[in-house]
């Protein structure tokens, strides 16, 4: 279930804010961040304050980059992600996380927390003989079930549940959930 242990969740958060800042010139290459001097001018300007209102641009591809990583590291027994698939889950990740206003490193501290980085993770909750519900999906999106397949609860109410294990739906109902908890 979403935010299921918030002290995982934490863990996750400072292990992928941790990946992103140790990567090395060589190992970000041509995306490692170019710094510069601020003139004598800027520095009096500059605060905490303004860098939290103005954050510098996210770089999306070193972030797949990271999270290609940390998925080899995660996938115990499961296959790796190709680049072109881990870009594609960094931009719904960033993509995402705008649409929602929050930041795209959470997402994947979630997804982290929640699956491991398996986009095809279910946990079944069985009642009686049957599946009463499942958990899935790289953020863990829980679908009370119909006897359709359809999920009866909340934000995910009417959805097919194949329909909510694909990747970018995924995200997006995790990203609206947590919006949800948030506001």
């Amino acid at each position: 279930m979403l935010l299921s242990n918030s002290t995982n969740i934490v863990s996750a958060i400072i292990a992928v804010a941790g990946a992103l800042s140790t990567l090395t010139s060589a190992e970000a290459g041509e995306h490692a961040p170019k710094v510069q001097a601020l003139p004598d001018a800027a520095k009096s300007a500059a605060s905490p304050v303004d860098a939290v209102a103005n954050p510098p641009p996210f770089d999306e591809i070193c972030f797949a980059e990271t999270i290609c990583g940390l998925k080899e590291k995660l996938r115990w027994q499961k296959p790796a992600w190709d680049t072109d698939f881990c870009k594609q889950i960094a931009h719904d990740f960033v993509t995402v996380a705008e649409q929602f206003d929050l930041h795209p490193a959470l997402l994947l501290a979630i997804a982290i927390n929640e699956s491991d980085l398996d986009e095809k993770a279910v946990l079944p909750t069985v009642r009686g003989d049957s599946v009463y519900a499942k958990d899935g999906g790289l953020m863990g999106i829980r679908c009370v079930l119909d006897d359709k397949g359809r999920c009866t609860n909340g934000n995910v109410k009417g959805r097919m549940w194949t329909n909510i294990m694909t990747p970018q739906e995924n995200i997006v109902l995790g990203a609206k959930e947590l919006a949800n908890y948030r506001d």
